[in-house]
């Protein structure tokens, strides 16, 4: 992730890799485009454009994917 993508996930409460793992995509997507609507996610975007759902979803498929990693 970048980090600008990290501090939208923080920002919309999703702090480690099992919270997004574990998140109802729904209400992850729902989540971090409400944040991003606020003075702090519109600041941490520097007036750009909000994420779409794609790209959150390939944010969720990626943390789904270091998540065996990081068992071993």
């Amino acid at each position: 992730l970048r980090g600008t993508h990290a501090q939208l996930m923080v920002g919309a409460n999703y702090r480690t890799v099992d919270d997004i793992v574990h998140a109802d995509p729904g209400a992850l997507c729902a989540a971090i485009l409400r944040f991003a609507t606020t003075r702090d996610g519109q600041s941490i975007l520097r007036a750009g454009p909000a994420p779409d759902l794609e790209r959150i979803a390939t944010w969720v498929a990626h943390a789904s994917a270091a998540e065996p990693a990081r068992a071993a």
